[in-house]
This record gives structure tokens, sequence and C-alpha cells, in this order.
């Protein structure tokens, strides 16, 4: 008496052929990438100089942080957006700021007590030129 063999796991045969089936399609993809050329030319390593010297001319010095601040515990929780820059030194009232908008790295909403001891921020001059009094040492700070 002879048994027939039967697969007990039909969809077996379809794994193996769909495996087939992506290592073919990943080797011609890899295959049919162009490969990377190196440019042999000096005057794009000319060009990307003078542009990163551009830059850090344009780039301003940062300011040391505010020695002095006086924040009333109202105001203290305010959320403000900052620049996480090496060169921002101020926070911003305002997301659409033309200067925030000018930040190239990420933005971060943060307490205003937290932006001027944490991250020792100024106030921006566009968009919250009223926050001002917080640095002046003579003012004295009206309640909202």
């Amino acid at each position: 008496m002879t048994t027939k063999f039967t697969n007990p796991f039909p969809g077996l045969s379809f794994l193996k052929e769909f495996n087939v089936f992506v290592l073919f399609l990943t080797v011609f993809a890899a295959a049919c990438q162009a490969p990377e050329q190196e440019h042999t030319d000096g005057t794009t390593a000319i060009d990307q100089t003078e542009a990163a010297a551009a830059d850090s001319a344009a780039q301003q010095e940062r300011r040391p942080a505010p020695q002095f601040h006086r924040i009333p515990t109202e105001m203290a929780r305010d959320r403000v957006y900052v620049c996480d820059d090496a060169n921002a030194d101020v926070f911003h009232t305002k997301y659409d700021c033309e200067t925030l908008n000018g930040c190239k790295t990420l933005k971060k909403n943060v307490m205003l007590l937290r932006a001027v001891e944490d991250y020792g921020r100024y106030n921006c001059d566009i968009c919250s030129k009223d926050l001002a009094v917080i640095f002046d040492e003579q003012q004295v700070i009206q309640r909202r």
C-alpha cells in the first residue's frame, strides 16, 4: 500500500516563489542605480568655500545670556517660540514672525521663563517688543 504524500503547507510553495521574485526585484533595482560621480572640477570646491564664508559672515554672534530678568509669575508660564540655532538669541511670541521664519533648524515652543533662563534668550524686536520690560532693571512691570 503506497501512501500519497500531500504537502501540509500548500502556501509554502507560493512563499518560495514570492521570495525569489522579491530577490530579483532587489537585484534589478540595485543594478539600475547610477553610480555616484565625483566632481573633479576645482570650481565646485571654490564655490562651496565662498558660500560657507558668506553664510558665516551673515550669521551674527550670539549675545551672552541675560544677567537680569523680572518675569511676573502669571507670565512665567506663557508660551514662546525659540529657534534651536547656535546663533539665535531671541524668543518670539508669534509663530509667523519674519525672524522666526528665517530659522533653518528646529523651532521649539517653550515657556517664557525657560526661554530666558535655560536658553538665554532675549525678546524679539519685531513680535515681542512689549516684553522688553522684563530685562529692564528700572522698569516696574504692570500686571495685565
